[in-house]
């Protein structure tokens, strides 16, 4: 099964725990298709319906929080 998951956060370490800890968990049966945006503006910008899976978003960013950003979706 492929899946498609986006991290919102903007903080670099965070994203790039999450995205390492997602990485991990994954088996050799699963794909992963891992996206890492540093707001939520620059997820809407190219974001269409359907596009992920999953959404990790961080509920305390700068501009766009993650509610609204979930809103949004």
């Amino acid at each position: 099964m492929e899946w498609s998951i986006v991290i919102v956060d903007d903080l670099k370490r965070d994203r790039d725990k999450l995205a390492e800890r997602l990485r991990a968990s994954f088996s050799g049966t699963d794909t992963l298709r891992l996206s890492c945006r540093e707001s939520g503006e620059s997820l809407l910008e190219e974001f269409y319906p359907g596009a992920f899976q999953l959404a990790f978003l961080d509920v305390c960013m700068g501009g766009m929080n993650g509610v609204e950003l979930a809103e949004r979706l």
